[in-house]
Order: structure tokens, then C-alpha cells, then sequence
């Protein structure tokens, strides 16, 4: 198992880490003192996946192998993606390949018609309930994830498993 965060840029001792930017970015526009919209970017990338002697096999996709855990303070967001698997057969030494991970969401008050996910994340930001702010997230992510894992070339494995 490997931990990758956004924030420490370390994924276990298998990989190395390429950031392509800010791994969080937000915005948040403010009218007279009152939250007008947030906008949430979050890409993570893992690039040249080093696997000593075997390759990597996901393990009951999804979502038990992948991982994210948002947290929402008021210093911002963060997140933690681990994602487990086992060595299978060794028909490569070192597998090279990337990952991208890239999650969008904006949210805005006073959309017609309305927008019950909206509406409930800001609610749920405003009044501090984190559980809902993490599932709405973790949704977007996961979208996003799915997407990354069909289109990266990690190793045969995957896209036998995947189809």
C-alpha cells in the first residue's frame, strides 16, 4: 500500500512525484462578506511508476483499492489517495508509465433552476457539515479517477481488468 498527498508530494517509495502545479487550487468570491461561488481544482499527477519486479494488479476496482480522504478546515482542502495492489505474474523489471488524477467542481448561489447539489454544498460549507462537503468531492473524484485508470497504460493488468 502507498500514500500519495497532495501536500508532502510522497507516494510510498515506489514512484517518483511529478506536480503539475498546485495539487489544490481554489477560489472563492466573496460579496459583501456573503459566499458567492467556490471553485475547487484539484490534479494530482504520478508520473514514471517504478515497479522493481512485478507488475500491478488493482484490486476489486472500485472502490476498495482507491482511497480518497478530504478533509475541509479552514485553511483550505486536503487530500489523501491511497491506492493498494500486489504483485502478480513478473513479465516486465521496471514499468514506466503516468496517472493523472483531475477533479473540477464550481459551485455558485442563486442559479436558476436550483441546483440541489449546490445548494447543499454551500449549505453544508456554511454550517461546517464536512461529511457532506466530502461526499460531494469524493463523487468528482472518483468520476475523474475511473476516467484516469481506463486511459493510463500502466501495464496490461490494468487494461484487461478495466474492460
Amino acid at each position: 500500500m502507498g500514500t500519495f498527498s497532495c501536500e508532502k508530494g510522497v507516494f510510498s517509495d515506489l514512484s517518483t512525484i511529478a506536480r503539475a502545479g498546485p495539487a489544490i487550487m481554489s477560489k472563492i468570491v466573496l460579496r459583501d462578506d456573503i459566499l458567492v461561488s467556490l471553485h475547487v481544482s484539484a490534479k494530482l499527477a504520478l508520473m514514471e511508476l517504478k515497479f522493481e519486479t512485478c507488475e500491478l494488479t488493482i484490486l476489486d476496482y472500485p472502490p476498495k483499492t482507491v482511497h480518497p480522504n478530504i478533509t475541509v478546515g479552514t485553511n483550505g482542502i486536503a487530500l489523501m489517495l491511497s491506492i493498494s495492489g500486489k504483485p502478480t505474474e513478473c513479465n516486465t523489471k521496471v514499468q514506466k508509465s503516468s496517472l493523472t488524477l483531475f477533479s473540477d467542481m464550481s459551485v455558485a448561489t442563486g442559479t436558476e433552476p436550483p441546483n440541489t447539489m449546490t445548494d447543499g454544498f454551500l449549505t453544508g460549507l456554511l454550517q461546517g457539515n464536512q461529511a457532506e462537503i466530502t461526499t460531494t468531492i469524493q463523487k468528482a473524484i472518483y468520476a475523474s479517477l475511473g476516467k484516469a485508470l481506463n486511459d493510463a497504460k500502466i501495464c496490461n493488468l490494468f487494461r484487461e481488468y478495466l474492460s
